[in-house]
């Protein structure tokens, strides 16, 4: 896949798919969705995925062409993920928590610029405590200490603050629903290594953890 012949200007579809997972948190979501339709990045699709809150996000959130909606019947956990990743007409999906905020157009860029690199299926993101600024959400397995700042390969995914290849995460299988919540990232992750595709951290793209 050569991802800049499908990103040129012409190409009247969405470059990259934002797909939000929410469930009954009413003033995260809605603070999140006002962050992201005040992005500059051309192209953009945000998907708002409902994993049956108690009030449909439907209600509060605003009217906007680059809004979808994602209403589930019932709570899925990372099943609600996989909706909003198959519904995506982006070649690249980023997939965030409702409570994972500070996506701004220069990250985008960045995560963009990663996916030129052939064998680069998953980025993910450094992710930073709202309040503290503390590194926080660390997966990965090496020290954190040393290596925060530094674009690394890993087996890990974190999934409430991750970008993807589309095409490759739906080769790989999509999150195991299984699982729920937990452990369905590592497991993504080596499905991905498996059909010969890096998973790597890249500090340069931040977003903070509420």
């Amino acid at each position: 896949l050569v991802l800049c012949k499908s990103m040129c200007p012409q190409i009247n579809k969405p470059v990259v798919s934002i797909i939000v997972l929410t469930y009954n948190r009413p003033d995260e979501i809605s603070n999140n969705i006002e962050q992201l339709l005040a992005l500059n990045t051309k192209g953009i699709e945000i998907i708002v995925v409902d994993n049956a809150s108690e009030v449909s996000v439907k209600t509060f959130l605003p009217a906007d062409d680059r809004l979808k909606f994602i209403e589930l019947e019932k709570n899925i956990g990372v099943g609600g993920r996989n909706a909003g990743i198959l519904a995506a007409k982006g070649e690249i999906v980023i997939t965030i928590d409702d409570d994972v905020t500070g996506l701004t157009d220069e990250a985008i860029e960045e995560i963009i610029k990663q996916f030129h690199i052939d064998d680069v299926a998953a980025v993910n993101f450094k992710v930073i405590d709202e309040q503290t600024h503390e590194i926080t959400n660390w997966c990965h397995h090496r020290k954190k200490e040393i290596y925060v700042d530094t674009i690394f390969d890993t087996y890990e995914i974190s999934e409430g603050a991750v970008a993807f290849r589309k095409d490759i995460i739906v080769e790989a299988g999509l999150y195991p629903e299984f699982f729920f919540i937990s452990h369905e990232g590592p497991d993504l992750a080596i499905r991905i290594m498996d059909l010969g595709y890096r998973v790597i951290y890249n500090p340069t793209v931040t977003v903070k953890h509420s």
